[in-house]
């Protein structure tokens, strides 16, 4: 189909009632690759159609947010959808990048948020949500990372109750699919045997954390001649009960002062073997046994 055809669609297309012909016919044009020399794309289907290339791109953005989700929502969502302008739609594609599940509900049920000022509104809100959870992420991150290097610093002395030397305490290398401590060490025991420890810390205070943890330690306990779990003082009183209640004899527990600085022995294995016994599937590099 030549240019000028085109053009002539995109024109019909833009005086349609039904605002999403414009989209249609776009792609129509864009697959055949017609531009005039000298033109973009966009421009030349500003021209064509009359309107604003803003205008035009609001629309293809709208009905593909439209075309995209319609396949996995009910049938009833691509008609309420193409109910609403493209200029709400529009806000509400980029609503759905940070929160899909509110941009969808705004389709069903928008509520008091029908004008494009509501949609802004609403779109600020997710963005500045959003903006809170990556922030708090990052915290979190700084804070775990903070907790691995007080960790590393004071265990050695901590337990050198339980070994003549403490080996480093070093990040966990991943060489073992099956578990993940944070830490990792071997130990030189009092006669001088060798021990693996492994060490899993968590910092956030609430119980349902420490089930978690606990679950984790259980498994991979198993793999170590001795585990030690480190825990916010607020659950060590729990943590303590519940080693002792699933009888994890190789277990320790460590407990942080409230502000997470210091370091306190709370519990120390009664034992230096795990049952079930899984040690000779743990692999650790050499670099680590120096």
């Amino acid at each position: 189909m030549k240019a000028s055809s085109i053009d002539s669609v995109l024109k019909d297309a833009a005086r349609s009632p039904n605002w999403w012909a414009v989209p249609e016919a776009i792609a129509s044009w864009r697959n055949l690759g017609n531009v005039a020399t000298g033109m973009t794309f966009w421009g030349q289907a500003s021209v064509a159609a009359g309107k604003p290339e803003h205008a035009l791109r609001q629309m293809c953005s709208a009905y593909e947010f439209v075309l995209t989700h319609s396949p996995h929502l009910p049938p009833e969502f691509f008609q309420l959808a193409l109910s609403r302008p493209y200029t709400h739609l529009e806000l509400l594609s980029r609503i759905s990048e940070t929160d899909l599940e509110r941009a969808i509900e705004l389709i069903f049920s928008p509520g008091n948020v029908r004008s494009v000022r509501d949609l802004r509104r609403v779109l600020d809100e997710v963005r500045a949500k959003s903006d809170g959870d990556i922030s708090a992420l990052v915290e979190g991150h700084k804070a775990r990372n903070h907790a691995l290097t007080t960790v590393a610093d004071q265990m050695p002395s901590l337990v050198a109750p339980h070994s003549v030397q403490a080996v480093k305490y070093r990040r966990w290398p991943g060489t073992t699919a099956a578990v993940s401590p944070s830490l990792v060490a071997i130990h030189t025991g009092t006669d001088a045997a060798i021990e693996v420890v492994g060490v899993f810390v968590f910092i956030k205070p609430g119980l349902d954390e420490l089930y978690r943890a606990l679950a984790r330690v259980g498994w991979e306990s198993t793999f170590f001649d001795t585990y030690w779990l480190v825990a916010p003082s607020a659950v060590i009183s729990e943590a303590d009960a519940l080693v002792r209640k699933y009888h994890l004899p190789n277990v320790g527990l460590v407990q942080f002062d409230p502000g997470g600085s210091k370091l306190s022995l709370a519990r120390a294995p009664t034992e230096s073997s795990p049952a079930p016994d899984r040690r000779s599937l743990l692999h650790l590099p050499e670099r680590y046994r120096r």
